[in-house]
Formats: C-alpha cells, sequence, structure tokens
C-alpha cells in the first residue's frame, strides 16, 4: 500500500515560535475550519506517494545524495507577507539560487529512482512558510491580506536539515531527518 510522504525544511524554533504566536493571534479572528498537521516549513519536495519498499530505498538514496553533496552554505531569508493562489497567507522567501539547485537536484534524483512519476509541478515553485490557508471567506483572506501586506517578517536561517513526513491516519508524522553539510 502507498502512502504520501513530504519532503521539508523546518525553521528553527524561536522563527516557528513567532509563526505559532502569528497563527494564534488570526486564529481568534477568524476561526480556521482545518489546521494543517504539518508544523511551520519550506516544501523542498511535493508530497508523493510511494510504498514501504520504495521509502526505504528513498531513505538510504537521500543520505548517500546529502552525504555527496557539496554545496554552499544555504541561508535562507524572509522578507514578509505575501498571498498566494488559492487564499494562502504566507511568509515569502527571498529567491536563493542554491535552494533553487538544491531543491531541483533532488526532484530529478527523485525522479531517476523511479519512486516518484516525471510530472509537471501544478504551481511554480515558490519557497515560502504558510501562515494560514483554508479561510471560510474570501472577504476574511483579503482582511488579511491587506493587514500583512503592510507588515515585515525578517529572519535568517541555514538550511542544515532536512525531514521526512509520512501522512498516517493521525495526521502528518515525521518518519526521517537528513542532516545537510554546509561547507564554506
Amino acid at each position: 500500500m502507498k502512502s504520501p510522504y513530504i519532503l521539508l525544511f523546518l525553521p528553527p524554533k524561536e522563527i516557528t515560535t513567532r509563526i505559532h504566536e502569528i497563527q494564534s493571534a488570526i486564529n481568534e479572528v477568524y476561526p480556521t475550519v482545518k489546521i494543517g498537521s504539518l508544523p511551520p516549513h519550506i516544501t523542498i519536495l511535493p508530497s508523493f506517494k510511494t510504498d514501504e519498499r520504495g521509502i526505504q530505498t528513498f531513505i538510504k538514496e537521500l543520505e548517500s545524495y546529502l552525504s555527496q553533496l557539496r554545496s554552499a552554505t544555504i541561508e535562507i531569508e524572509t522578507t514578509g507577507f505575501i498571498a498566494l493562489p488559492n487564499t494562502n497567507l504566507s511568509i515569502d522567501i527571498v529567491k536563493n539560487e542554491a535552494l533553487e539547485e538544491l531543491r531541483r537536484g533532488l526532484k530529478l534524483w527523485l525522479i531517476g529512482l523511479k519512486i516518484t512519476p516525471q510530472k509537471r509541478e501544478k504551481y511554480f515553485y515558490a519557497p515560502h512558510i504558510t501562515i494560514r490557508n483554508k479561510f471560510t471567506r474570501k472577504s476574511h483572506f483579503k482582511a488579511l491580506t491587506n493587514l500583512y501586506s503592510k507588515e515585515e517578517f525578517q529572519a535568517t536561517m541555514l538550511l542544515d536539515e532536512l525531514v521526512l513526513f509520512e501522512k498516517k491516519e493521525s495526521g502528518w508524522e515525521e518518519r526521517a531527518k537528513f542532516p545537510i553539510k554546509n561547507v564554506g
């Protein structure tokens, strides 16, 4: 049986705490229908399905891939809030060639392993950290977009670890962590 998996970068605790505070403030004014079960994150590889044998291969090969990676230190910077399609209020990530290169390489590698089929993504990849989605009314989304578009969210973080999550009946659960060696 195939399960959904997703590969993420999780921001450091101090940034996650700030995000949770913003989410709590928003939820007091605009209660949500559904709160995502994933922690604040930047998606590195979108959700894909594979069986247990496939994910074991994925884990083994990803560890090998990352151990051979000789990229420069990848710093991730945020600038402020943005509104993405489908009523998604997010924190914008500054364009970063090293992050794009890592993501592109991982995606091609994953396709090469035949764990996931080669397919076009539904949306152009725009690194971000989702603050809130699934608004019950578009007017709520517009009000928050107007409010937060004037706000800044400055932060810098080091991409030092990727985390694989598996979707179970109870929600997304952490499956494995993969450290990234930063050189330079």
